[in-house]
């Protein structure tokens, strides 16, 4: 339980039923005593509460007056808690209000229910009972499993953004503010999402916690809410103990590219000033000297810096960035850090920060969370409570909102046939979608060969493109297909304007094509493994995998780039028989995982190849990155 005071009227007052019988606070607890039995040792506790509060005494100059002056008080019911408002009157005339919380949501129903001549609800325990019920079939509904030790907390999802509640050091609870729930509601988020329902609890009690989900389910506000909340509370807290500015950064994010970074804070930005907090990005490919000016205007106000690995260490070494301060550590898709070959650099930056012990709390989230990494992963993590989504450990998850299709093919020159008709289809859906005339035609090229130039009407440049929205991503291994990809796509699809994305453009060009991607000037996008994580543009609704992936790992989260948000979406992929037959027992496992169809040649191929030929491990070692990523270089 815990009181706020304030002048007369200063409390908003949300759905009150009306005030309590009886002249003053006992007469009110009275008058619930009369009504319903359980209540009154609720409303005996906050009106003694009150009245024997040194703060009351110091704003009313001097002590509260006997019962009788005290006028009346009544209960509200915000965000599940009893909150009982209390004017109350010194004995100089010195008028105020204390609101009182208590965990008693059925004060509130109980009297309601009286009130209307009905039975009250049943009592606390039953009512906790049923609360836990109700928990576990959501997590039956939506696959959540949990793995640690949850006997310090309270482990109930989230169902509506309004039942959050932060507790803070003194047992207080503390309202989802009000700026952040009009953020939701302007965002169209009518309810969390599975990850972020069962993440919030455990985030906001302080626990460490490593969420698996699919892609697009909402990872980055799952952990930005309670990354944000913490540190505004932070932030109140040193202000009402008279200390100076914290020097900042309170918060970091980790992220493995670049993309990821910038895409987590665009988000960040637009949660963070809910909050009213600020945050920078830094990331290799980028002017120091312009990050780091970033970085001094904000000087003690600084509360979260989202980084790659390299260019965060170049910041500590350089001084520019110190760590001492920061109690909240995110580490968004860990395994592919790992997996990258970025432990050390991990490793130099925690050991720059304050241990758990300090109070540093933890938090990894990624689509997949294979069990080589799991071992390394923790320990960066204290005590984390581990949310599986869709599948439990090692178990590859992808979005089931996604029609997984494969097709096997013998030649690169099919498969760009077969690229070239899916892409046909997809713009003309989107011309049909956005309402778009003159887009006539659109096939490929007779025997879809590549050169011979752009047809007439065909638009090569992303400033002549109509802004029909990105409606597909290609994915290829190499940085050279891809241009040659994007260079047949142009040639070969009228009207379509088809972009790559890869390690060897600069930062501006990057920039510039994943903006052209958002605004729809740029149709399809041809990227290496370098967009297949952290890309959010809600027009694509289809993925095609041109070249299989080093991994499955990579499979899923590149997969992952549509069907986002509760969309729905489609996976195209090309399996090559002469380089591909390494995934294809793994590929067939996903398939029928997620109830998707395993094509016939498919079946057929898997059927003919020895156990020996299935996919290797997958190896965390740097040769990786001379492959699709391109050299260290791609993750900045």
């Amino acid at each position: 339980m815990r009181w706020l005071l304030g002048p007369p009227g200063d409390f908003r007052r949300l759905g009150a039923f009306g005030v309590f019988g009886g002249a003053g606070i006992i007469g009110a607890a009275l008058g619930f005593r009369q009504s319903h039995l359980r209540s009154s040792p609720i409303v005996d506790a906050a009106a003694q509460q009150v009245r024997s509060a040194e703060a009351v005494r110091t704003l009313l100059g001097g002590p509260v007056a006997s019962t009788s002056g005290i006028v009346a008080g009544y209960i509200d019911l915000m965000n599940g808690t009893a909150v009982i408002t209390l004017p109350i009157v010194s004995e100089a005339g010195v008028r105020a209000e204390a609101r009182v919380e208590a965990e008693a949501e059925w004060v509130v129903l109980g009297a309601e229910a009286r009130a209307r001549g009905e039975e009250p609800p049943a009592a606390p325990e039953n009512r906790a009972a049923a609360t836990t019920h109700k928990g576990d079939d959501f997590r039956k509904e939506h696959q959540v499993e949990l793995h640690g030790d949850l006997s310090d907390v309270d482990s109930e999802p989230v169902l509506d953004f309004s039942q959050l509640v932060r507790v803070d050091e003194h047992g207080g609870r503390e309202p989802l503010p009000t700026r952040v729930q009009r953020f939701f509601a302007d965002r169209g988020y009518k309810a969390p999402s599975a990850v972020q329902a069962q993440s919030f609890p455990l985030a906001l009690a302080g626990r460490d916690v490593v969420g698996v989900a699919q892609t697009g389910s909402g990872k980055t506000l799952g952990f930005l809410v309670p990354l944000f909340w913490q540190v505004a509370a932070a932030r109140r807290e040193a202000a009402q103990k008279g200390e100076r500015g914290l020097l900042g950064p309170l918060a970091v994010v980790l992220a493995p590219t670049r993309e990821l970074a910038q895409q987590i804070e665009k988000e960040a930005q637009e949660v963070g000033a809910a909050f009213g907090c600020t945050s920078v990005c830094v990331f290799g490919g980028q002017d120091k000297r312009l990050q780091e000016r970033s970085i001094a205007k904000l000087r003690k106000q600084l509360d979260l810096v989202v980084a790659t690995p390299g260019r965060l260490c170049d910041f500590i070494q350089m001084r520019v960035l110190p760590m001492h301060a920061v109690r909240f550590l995110v580490l968004d898709e860990a395994d592919r850090m790992l997996d990258m070959g970025f432990e050390p650099q991990l490793r130099e930056v925690v050991e720059t920060m304050p241990e758990s012990s300090a109070g540093r709390q933890t938090l990894m989230f990624s689509a997949t969370w294979p069990r080589e990494v799991q071992q390394l992963a923790a320990e960066f993590a204290s005590r984390p409570v581990r949310i599986n989504i869709g599948g439990g450990d090692g178990h590859l998850v992808a979005n089931r909102d996604i029609a997984q299709h494969v097709v096997v093919h013998t030649s690169t020159l099919s498969k760009l046939e077969a690229l070239s008709g899916l892409l046909s289809s997809g713009q003309a859906r989107a011309v049909e979608a956005s309402g778009e005339v003159g887009m006539r035609g659109g096939g490929m090229r007779e025997g879809g060969m590549r050169g011979g130039g752009m047809r007439e009407g065909g638009m090569r440049g992303s400033r002549g493109a109509p802004a029909l929205g990105c409606h597909s991503i290609v994915f290829v291994t190499r940085k050279r297909d891809a241009d040659m990809v994007a260079a047949d796509i142009r040639d070969s699809c009228q009207g379509i304007n088809a972009q790559t994305l890869h390690g060897d453009l600069s930062q501006s060009r990057r920039d510039q094509v994943l903006s052209d991607a958002k605004t729809g000037r740029v149709h399809v996008l041809v990227a290496t493994d370098v967009a297949a994580r952290g890309l959010d543009v809600s027009t694509i609704r289809q993925v095609i995998n041109f070249d299989m992936p080093t991994n499955m790992e990579d499979y899923i989260h590149r997969i992952g780039r549509t069907g986002r948000a509760g969309n729905k979406g489609e996976a195209h992929t090309f399996l090559d028989v002469e380089k591909d037959t390494p995934h294809v027992h793994k590929l067939c496992q996903v398939l029928r995982d997620h109830e998707q169809p395993v094509p016939p040649d498919l079946q057929q191929l898997a059927n003919s190849l020895q156990p020996s030929r299935a996919e290797p491990t997958r190896a965390r070692a740097a040769v990786r990155l001379s492959g699709s990523l391109g050299g260290p270089e791609e993750a900045g």
